[in-house]
């Protein structure tokens, strides 16, 4: 699980594990800290339920 802390001042706002989006406000200093998955990061057939799909051209 990776960490999610306030890009401020660096407080613990909790762990995540295949997060996509998240947006939380740190109760400590009142920063509102957003996490958005990176597109290039994903894995191939994450979305997909029976894996990679298979392109079949016509």
């Amino acid at each position: 699980m990776k960490e999610f802390r306030c890009e401020k001042c660096n407080k613990l706002l909790g762990k995540y594990r295949g997060c996509r989006e998240l947006e939380i406000k740190c109760p400590r200093c009142g920063r509102v800290n957003y996490l958005r998955e990176d597109a290039s990061a994903a894995t191939p057939g994450n979305n997909y339920p029976g894996g990679t799909p298979v392109v079949v051209s016509s």
